[in-house]
């Protein structure tokens, strides 16, 4: 018997013991007691990664923690224009699958990878640079998360100390240009793409964090800081230049928010950090860090 998402979400709820759950509308899923699948719609693979509906990672891993298949199998429909989400979708499952041995790309979709822009063998890939009017912004002309990355920033002493930081920045650029920063050649979504918080600790590993606001509990926290960290893996290996970047030996991740998706516990951690590229993901929660500002 295959379970579809209807009979997966009833388990989902019962397993973890949260009836609030939900899944998203553009992904399909299926359970045949043995191997997961999702497929990813054609308007999903275009969605912003943080939003459930596009966090394909997110979901394969809770899938793979709750209802534990030997398998989970991500596949997607192809839209009919490739813009900078499709490209970031491509780039995302492709590393997904390399990170994690349980994860697979559906057999249908593998000749779909060739049209990422991203070749391991050659091509001149350029990370934007910093845009120093965002960073600048006062926080009342931003949203909350904004205002609380400054009042962190300005304030980073609670957090270095859980962390080890030497410092703390704010706004990481992560768009992808072919050869040279113009509108004509961009790769993934627009400039103006950046990590939340970011830092060096004592050991001279890089340190990400992925900040969300009180209420903000998605699955797609797991999307946004596992491409955070392959991109930046890609800066280190030379694939992706990034002006001036130092050098760091390896990257720990951070999950920083109140409260985090019912479905993200301490086994899906676990299930990140079982990981190729040595990559560490914790959790950073109210019980260890006080999130509670004056941002409105």
């Amino acid at each position: 018997m295959t379970f579809d998402n209807s009979i997966i979400l009833k388990q989902l709820k019962i397993r973890c013991g949260n009836s609030s759950i939900k899944l998203p509308g553009k992904i399909q899923m299926q359970f045949d007691g043995k191997n997961c699948c999702l497929t990813v719609s054609s308007l999903g693979v275009l969605e912003n990664m943080q939003n459930d509906a596009g966090a394909f990672e997110g979901w394969a891993i809770v899938l793979y923690r709750w209802l534990n298949p030997e398998a989970v199998i991500i596949g997607w429909e192809k839209p009919d224009e490739s813009n900078g989400h499709y490209q970031r979708s491509l780039f995302r499952v492709t590393e997904f699958c390399k990170e994690y041995c349980w994860c697979k790309i559906a057999e249908n979709c593998k000749e779909m990878t060739a049209d990422l822009r991203i070749s391991e063998n050659g091509g001149i890939y350029i990370v934007n640079a910093s845009d120093k009017v965002r960073n600048q912004s006062k926080p009342n002309e931003r949203s909350k998360e904004a205002c609380l990355e400054m009042n962190i920033c300005n304030n980073p002493s609670q957090l270095s100390s859980l962390t080890d930081a030497v410092f703390i920045n704010r706004q990481l650029p992560v768009g992808l240009f072919e050869n040279e920063v113009t509108d004509e050649n961009i790769i993934f979504t627009g400039k103006k793409s950046a990590v939340d918080l970011w830092g060096m600790d004592t050991e001279n590993n890089l340190l990400i964090f992925e900040l969300k606001a009180d209420g903000n509990r998605k699955i797609g926290i797991i999307s946004e800081l596992f491409f955070y960290a392959i991109f930046m893996l890609k800066v280190k290996n030379g694939l992706f230049k990034s002006p001036s970047f130092p050098d760091f030996k390896t990257i720990r991740t951070f999950f920083l928010a109140s409260k985090v998706h019912p479905l993200i516990d301490d086994k899906v951690i676990e299930i990140l950090n079982n990981n190729t590229s040595v990559i560490s993901y914790s959790i950073i929660s109210n019980n260890d860090f006080d999130l509670v500002t004056e941002c409105k």
